[in-house]
């Protein structure tokens, strides 16, 4: 049942990218320590290869890509979901859609393999002939992997709130609580019911001050 429900698909591939971004973030930590601290490395943890050091360059942009866009998906179909009476997008649709964002994704991120290197000292780095073309796609990126995303997402968002706010206004609120001692209060004879089954003699002024410090919630029609 699961699996037909658009949302999951894109949860597992997201929670798949998310897993392997910060896999491949974590690679790049350790190679920074051990470059920091070489008197406790004998040799680089990782990108030890050139054809390394491109792939894990890659991986990371391409995982990063998929990872913000699956985010948008996921927000978009709820947008869906909420603003259409019946639901359009299909369990196989998101597939595919998913599919096409990777395809997508993997050629928007090729660039990398061409300007990611091994410097001399075998450092993982850009090629300093690829420096401008570097700088072009960095800002490509932020355009569109940081603010179109961004918008999308907290448009869609607003209009999702103001959906589910215009739905809570059509259906009936909760019980409210309210405190009375008035009428809603039992009156002296089940007061003196009560007290005599605890076997303590009280006066009506007694009975009137139980009364006053007693309180019974009440439902209102």
């Amino acid at each position: 049942t699961l699996k037909q429900i658009p949302s999951n698909l894109y949860l597992l591939t997201l929670a798949a990218m998310s897993s392997l971004f910060l896999v491949s973030l974590l690679i790049f930590w350790l190679e920074q320590v051990s470059y920091l601290y070489p008197e406790y490395f004998e040799s680089y943890v990782v990108h030890q290869s050139r054809w390394g050091c491109k792939a894990l360059n890659f991986l990371a942009h391409f995982c990063d890509f998929a990872t913000i866009w699956l985010i948008v998906l996921l927000v978009s179909e709820r947008f869906i979901v909420l603003h259409k009476k019946k639901r359009a997008l299909t369990a196989q649709r998101a597939a595919r859609q998913i599919k096409m964002m990777l395809l997508v994704g993997f050629l928007f991120n090729f660039w990398i393999l061409f300007i990611a290197d091994t410097d001399k000292n075998g450092e993982c780095d850009i090629n300093v002939e690829w420096e401008g073309v570097y700088q072009f796609f960095i800002t490509f990126e932020t355009v569109f992997l940081l603010l179109t995303p961004s918008l999308i997402i907290l448009i869609s968002n607003c209009f999702v709130a103001y959906k589910l706010q215009t739905f809570l206004k059509r259906i009936p609120t909760s019980p409210s609580v309210s405190f009375h001692t008035g009428s809603e209060c039992p009156g002296a004879h089940t007061l003196t019911r009560m007290t005599t089954l605890t076997g303590l003699g009280t006066t009506r002024n007694s009975r009137n001050s139980m009364s006053s410090h007693h309180h019974y919630r009440t439902i209102p029609d």
